[in-house]
C-alpha cells in the first residue's frame, strides 16, 4: 500500500491502514444516531442521506464562498452541526460535514505533514512540520520526513562541510568583534596556517575569506522551494493539511455505491 504526498508515493504498512480504517469506522458507530445529526437529516434531506461527491462538492463550494440565499439556512445549520462533532471527535470540519450529509466515515488520518518556509531581512528558515499518531512506525515516519524534505529544499539539502563549519567556527572564536575588518584577514590567515592550515589549506587570506563569506551565506540563507502544500487560511479556523493516507483505501459505506 502507499500514500499520496503531492506527487510522491510513500509505502505505508497494512497495519497502519486497518488501525485508522477501524478507528474512523468505531468513531462512526458512535455518532451515527447523534441526535443533532439526524434533526438536520430529517429537516434539510428528508431523512436519507446524499450522494458522497454531491456532499463533497456541497461542503467544497460552501467552504470557498457564501452559500445561495436558498441554500443559507441549510448551510448554516450543517456548520452549526458539523462545529458540535469537531468538539466532540479528531474531526476536520470539512469532513465533518460530509457526514452529516452523507455518512461518509472520516478518516483520522495517522499522519499530517505540511512544510514552511520564512525570509527575514538577514537570514531565512525553513521547517518540516509532522503530526504523528503514537502508534505510526519509525520507517513510515522517516518516509514521510524524507519526501517532505526534498519537497523543501529539492537536492541541496546536503549541510555545511566540515571544511566550512571549521572555518565559520574559527573565525567567530578569534574575532571580538563583528564583522572582521580588512586588515583582520591577513592576521586570521596566519592563524589559520598554524592551526588547521595543514587539514584545510588556502592559497591565501583571500581565499580564506572568501570560504568564509561562502559558508555564512550558506548557513544563513539556504535554498527553499516554494513550501508545498502552502498553509492558507480556512475559512473555519481549520488549517488546510496534506492527507497522508492511502488514496485508493477507505472504509466502505453504502454511500459510497451512490457516488
Amino acid at each position: 500500500m502507499a500514500s499520496a504526498v503531492g506527487h510522491r508515493l510513500i509505502p505505508l504498512r497494512e497495519r497502519e491502514n486497518w488501525r485508522a480504517a477501524l478507528l474512523s469506522n468505531l468513531l462512526t458507530r458512535k455518532v451515527k444516531d447523534n441526535a443533532e445529526v439526524l434533526a438536520y437529516r430529517d429537516r434539510f434531506l428528508a431523512g436519507q442521506i446524499g450522494t458522497v461527491e454531491g456532499s463533497r462538492r456541497f461542503v467544497r463550494e460552501l467552504l470557498e464562498a457564501p452559500p445561495d440565499p436558498e441554500l443559507q439556512e441549510a448551510a448554516t445549520d450543517l456548520e452549526r452541526v458539523a462545529r458540535c462533532l469537531v468538539e466532540q471527535l479528531p474531526w476536520e470540519f470539512a469532513d465533518a460535514a460530509v457526514f452529516v450529509l452523507c455518512g461518509l466515515p472520516p478518516w483520522i488520518d495517522p499522519i499530517r505533514v505540511w512544510t514552511e518556509a520564512r525570509d527575514f531581512p538577514c537570514c531565512n528558515d525553513g521547517r518540516v512540520v509532522l503530526e504523528i499518531a503514537p502508534w505510526v512506525s519509525d520507517e513510515t515516519v522517516a518516509a514521510a520526513f524524507r519526501s517532505l524534505r526534498s519537497m523543501l529544499v529539492g537536492r541541496s539539502n546536503r549541510g555545511l562541510s566540515e571544511r566550512a563549519e571549521a572555518v565559520l567556527r574559527f573565525v567567530m572564536q578569534e574575532i571580538e568583534h563583528w564583522p572582521p575588518a580588512a586588515d583582520d584577514w591577513p592576521v586570521l590567515f596566519e592563524a589559520w596556517q598554524r592551526t588547521l592550515g595543514e587539514r584545510f589549506p588556502y592559497a591565501n587570506h583571500y581565499k580564506l575569506k572568501q570560504a568564509y563569506q561562502h559558508a555564512e551565506a550558506r548557513l544563513l540563507r539556504s535554498s527553499f522551494a516554494f513550501p508545498w502544500p502552502p498553509r492558507l487560511p480556512h475559512p473555519h479556523g481549520v488549517p488546510r493539511r496534506v492527507r497522508y493516507q492511502n488514496p485508493d483505501w477507505s472504509p466502505t459505506h453504502p454511500a459510497e455505491a451512490k457516488a
